[in-house]
């Protein structure tokens, strides 16, 4: 977040040099064979009526009407934001660009951007997943129709507090539908009992982070991002006295709008497999004024856990955010890797397929900041500590990882 570089800008400039030297003199790219199949499955997911982006690509004229805001795009990586990585699979519903697919899009525009053949107009995916009609879902509204955004400024975050059923259930996904898709760039869902504080929050401000632990985290929904659920048998156990609490990320986009999000929950038919949050936080620390440090903290895996999920906590000084499993009898493998941490675009870092590591794998969170001259946060000020907490310009550094173990 820190960073005023935008990240594989120069590499990718070198690679489009490189590959177009290679290329045909005589080949022709155009809209149709080359592009169109790129725009539909990188872009159209959200770039389409009724999505979260501010515009539509589903069309030869709109991508050509916005092919500059698509090139830089496209060179600086910036689009699709699924910037995190991982050795063990990919996180997002849709996939980064390759470096195939940018020179393709550059040579488009750099020779013309020609239509070629006239196809059928590109049809949105929908990202709904078939269990939204089980008659064993439960749908819960997160703030009221009449309950507004704000129109300008940047993102922010709120917390609201939704009543739950009153009983003990075994939740097994969710999914997150918006009134205005477009401004609504992530939620994030825990269950707190009717004491906590959080249990009659009320449009309640917050910077990202709802400082709760593990214990009670249910999961995250982002747009381009599979919807959060897990495997078949598999449950999270939400207790009887449980509150819902949301966290919703909103972008502003020029007028208020309805700040209504619903929430679908689906019951486990079959719960077999249990599953929760383990978690690790490095507490109270200072990041010295001009200092960019590399901080760290480790997270042990019992003998038997599968790991589902990861969910990184840190805030806007934070510009790289990496988790290794090291074991004694393998080699330190990536779980979660990303160049480019940004607070407002965070995802659901579900694995596609369980992982099993072993016994005695130890998980490291590794956060790298930055509170140097160079830091955005610092853009037209001098720099000065920033300690740990809750408040705009402080900082957090928690690890959490949802596994899975056998029920008795």
């Amino acid at each position: 977040m820190c960073s005023r570089i935008l990240p594989g800008l120069s590499g990718t400039a070198v690679l489009v040099f490189s590959f177009m030297s290679q290329a045909p003199a005589s080949s022709v790219v155009t809209y149709s064979e080359h592009i169109e199949p790129i725009i539909t499955a990188k872009c159209v997911p959200c770039h389409a009526d009724g999505s979260v982006a501010p515009f539509k690509l589903d069309s030869y004229e709109l991508v050509r009407k916005h092919s500059g805001l698509v090139r830089f795009q496209s060179m600086s990586k910036a689009m699709p934001p699924i910037w995190a990585t991982s050795e063990r699979g990919k996180f997002g519903a849709i996939a980064p660009l390759t470096d195939e697919e940018i020179v393709l899009i550059q040579r488009w525009m750099q020779g013309g951007m020609q239509e070629g053949d006239a196809q059928e107009s590109v049809k949105p995916r929908s990202e709904l997943p078939a269990w939204k009609l089980d008659k064993k879902n439960i749908t819960l509204d997160v703030f009221s129709e009449s309950d507004k955004t704000l129109s300008e400024g940047a993102p922010y975050w709120r917390i609201q507090s939704v009543p739950l059923l009153g009983m003990a259930f075994n939740l097994r996904g969710f999914y997150v539908e918006a009134d205005a898709p477009s401004v609504v760039r992530s939620v994030s869902l825990a269950w707190v009992p009717a004491n906590h504080p959080l249990a009659v929050a009320k449009n309640q401000e917050s910077f990202g982070s709802m400082n709760l632990p593990g214990e009670n985290l249910i999961g995250v929904w982002a747009p381009g991002y599979a919807a959060w659920q897990l495997p078949e048998n598999a449950f999270l156990r939400i207790p009887a006295d449980a509150t819902l609490v949301a966290q919703v990320l909103y972008r502003p986009t020029g007028k208020a709008e309805s700040s209504r999000v619903r929430v679908h929950l689906q019951m486990s038919a079959t719960p077999k497999f249990r599953v929760h949050w383990r978690s690790a936080d490095y507490g109270d620390f200072v990041i010295p004024a001009g200092a960019s440090p590399v901080m760290k903290l480790d997270l042990p895996i019992k003998s038997g856990d599968k790991i589902l999920a990861i969910w990184p906590e840190a805030r806007f000084y934070a510009t790289r955010y990496r988790v290794l499993a090291d074991s004694e009898s393998a080699k330190p493998v990536t779980l979660f890797d990303t160049m480019r941490w940004d607070p407002y675009w965070n995802g659901n870092y579900s694995f596609e397929e369980p992982i099993a590591l072993g016994g005695g794998t130890k998980l490291t969170g590794e956060v790298g900041y930055s509170n140097d001259d160079r830091c955005l946060m610092n853009e037209d000020r001098t720099p000065e500590p920033v300690p740990s907490g809750s408040g705009v310009r402080q900082e957090v550094f928690r690890l959490h990882v949802l596994v899975m173990s056998v029920t008795e």
